[in-house]
């Protein structure tokens, strides 16, 4: 993603949220990156802590960028610190990306997409190699050592730039979900195929575009089993 060492990240996601876990505290010991907690996300203070302790570093919902673009006092700061911004959500749109690289001026803007069920790592642009075009319109490409199909209802693969289910498979798929055996054999296939349930299609170059969700599901009210699925970063 471009990080290095004396950068200061300003982390604003939760830290129970697989994307903090892995674009958050595991980046800032990979490369000694400076760590700065955000409990509450309010913009004159998110401003106030970017002048003052000089972030490089900003990644978080659409929301987050879209209210500190339209925020009126944003002038009153000096924001010009900033030097990697990524908007993580299923769809981002491109309009947004292009005001963030040009208001905000900075050198990096980065696109990927992952799920929980596969460390939160599953595509992504590369800094410097792929065009802005790529960075707004999809998520990037597979990670390195990470292998995607996309398949139809039957399980077959469909031709480059048809839409199917995106499948993953690689060191970043979890083993199973925790005492449910069939909600797992259900998820992932015996040869390790993660069944994401995102609808994308994906070019002859292999980058993903993000279409539809073949299926949501949120549990809520149970005391005994809540899981909260995140499909995109």
């Amino acid at each position: 993603m471009g990080f290095r060492a004396g950068d200061r990240y300003l982390i604003i996601p939760p830290f129970f949220h697989t994307f903090s876990y892995k674009a958050g505290w595991m980046a800032w010991i990979v490369h000694g990156v400076t760590a700065l907690p955000q409990a509450v996300f309010d913009v004159p203070e998110v401003m106030k802590t970017i002048e003052a302790e000089r972030v490089s570093i900003l990644c978080g919902p659409p929301k987050l960028f879209i209210d500190l673009l339209d925020h009126p006092r944003r002038d009153h700061y000096n924001l010009s610190s900033k030097r990697i911004t990524m908007a993580s959500a299923t769809h981002v749109a491109p309009a947004l990306v292009l005001r963030m690289r040009e208001e905000l001026d900075v050198e990096v803007t980065h696109s990927g997409y992952g799920l929980t069920e596969a460390t939160s790592v599953v595509t992504s642009t590369i800094p410097g190699v792929d065009s802005f075009e790529d960075i707004t319109t999809t998520v990037g490409r597979a990670a390195l050592d990470v292998e995607l199909r996309v398949v139809d209802d039957a399980g077959a693969d469909v031709v480059a730039g048809r839409p199917g289910e995106l499948l993953v498979r690689g060191y970043n798929v979890t083993q199973g979900y925790f005492e449910e055996p069939d909600q797992t054999a259900a998820t992932i296939t015996a040869e390790g195929w993660l069944r994401t349930g995102d609808v994308v299609t994906m070019d002859h170059r292999g980058f993903v575009r993000i279409v539809d969700r073949k299926k949501d599901v949120i549990i809520v009210g149970d005391s005994t089993s809540i899981r909260l699925k995140w499909n995109a970063f």
